[in-house]
């Protein structure tokens, strides 16, 4: 494995998986996440998110350094991950929603794992018709393309009476609360900015959204937890759906020399760290335990990636 700096994004580590969530396929059970950092451990050095960007901007990296990220703020990365990495040492990052932690917006995939889950997409199909739905399609991603305030108002209004396993805003107690993240922070976990409702800034669809969603996202974690984040955390980061002006729509939007965080699957070099561009390599429940053999299998070098941009 060639030198840099790998920063492995996980969403959720937990032994059970809940319906909704099991659509959206983010969880990684404790055990195989645990292997993960043995396995890490062997091929590198595991770092937390501050010194791995030092070091890797210095441009004197000899080894594979190793850090983690974690998106979406879920509860359970206090009772599973925290004491791991308390074991070996190290701290990760964890991006947040800010109408999540303060309960005012129910996560709109949350809706759209209902809504599949449920089995109502027949009865909803000539609806989601009028934006471009096709039966064949796959329905996570249809959704994120489809994105807008009308598709929004309608995903309401097909997951209103849903309950039980079901229920969108029962879901919401899987995320973190102002207490929880406040523990983390007490713990030494970076707290990153990941817009306030995690719409699809990136994509042309969404990104007249880019600048308040991150914005608003800012003033509550400087309200909330006196934090001014210096990174800013893509939603979703669909490579081949990037809007054309994304990096130029962040330079004009931060003059506080943040970083924006992508996926992007490649490890980071000083090239695209002086562009001020993270790229993380995405983890998901098709990994497996070999996290060495997948990372080698998709990542490819920051200079290269950041080319594309």
């Amino acid at each position: 494995m060639e030198p840099g700096w790998y920063i492995l994004e996980y969403h959720r580590v937990d032994w059970e998986e809940p319906p909704l969530l099991r659509v959206l396929r983010g969880t990684i059970p404790p055990d195989v996440f645990e292997a993960h950092i043995k396995q890490l451990k062997q091929y590198g050095e595991l770092v937390d998110i501050r010194t791995g960007l030092e070091q890797a901007l210095s441009g004197k990296i000899k080894r594979p350094l190793f850090s983690l990220w974690f998106d979406d703020g879920y509860s359970s990365l206090r009772y599973y991950v925290v004491p791991i990495l308390k074991s070996y040492g190290i701290t990760a990052a964890v991006s947040l929603c800010s109408r999540f932690w303060r309960r005012n917006e129910v996560f709109w995939r949350f809706k759209v794992a209902a809504l599949f889950y449920s089995g109502r997409l027949a009865a909803v199909e000539n609806e989601l018709r009028n934006f471009g739905w096709h039966p064949n399609s796959e329905f996570r991603e249809f959704s994120i393309s489809a994105f807008s305030s009308r598709f929004l108002q309608h995903l309401d209004e097909w997951t209103a009476n849903l309950n039980g396993d079901f229920s969108p805003s029962q879901a919401m107690e899987w995320l973190e609360t102002v207490e929880g993240i406040r523990e983390l922070q007490r713990e030494g976990w970076e707290l990153c900015n990941h817009t306030s409702a995690h719409y699809p800034v990136s994509e042309p669809q969404g990104m007249d959204l880019f600048q308040e969603q991150f914005e608003e996202c800012e003033q509550a974690l400087q309200e909330d937890f006196q934090v001014n984040s210096l990174f800013w955390v893509l939603p979703f980061d669909r490579p081949r759906y990037r809007a054309a002006n994304l990096l130029n729509q962040f330079y004009r939007t931060d003059d506080q020399g943040r970083y924006l965080v992508l996926v992007g699957d490649g490890w980071n070099q000083q090239e695209n760290l002086k562009r001020r561009v993270i790229f993380r390599i995405n983890v998901s429940a098709w990994t497996g335990r070999d996290i060495v053999k997948a990372i080698q299998r998709v990542a490819r070098p920051g200079k290269h990636l950041i080319r594309h941009l």
